[in-house]
């Protein structure tokens, strides 16, 4: 894997409450963040993984703060009748309220 040499996506929110962000960190950047992490959980679902534990902490950034999913630990491999039925245990504070 390529070093996350930015850190977590959690860090460089952090850093931007803090007004310490790096100054590449703009809209363009945002929107390339966003669509990479969508189209990583896009193949995942595609291929009947479910990460279930998809957090800022958990998507590392690299030296053009391109995202990278990362902690598979409860990740799990399901059926396409089972994604409908399965229950997300990933970080309670990013668990959807109707799963709670």
């Amino acid at each position: 894997m390529k070093l996350a040499s930015k850190g977590s996506l959690a860090d460089l929110l952090l850093k931007t409450q803090q007004g310490l962000a790096d100054h590449n960190y703009d809209n363009t950047a945002r929107q390339k963040m966003l669509t990479g992490i969508a189209r990583g959980m896009m193949y995942l679902h595609q291929h009947h993984a479910i990460h279930r534990d998809l957090k800022p902490g958990n998507i590392l950034l690299d030296g053009n703060l391109e995202p990278h999913i990362t902690d598979f630990g409860l990740s799990k491999y399901v059926t396409a009748e089972e994604a409908n039925h399965t229950v997300s245990t990933g970080t309670c504070a990013y668990t959807a309220p109707e799963v709670i």
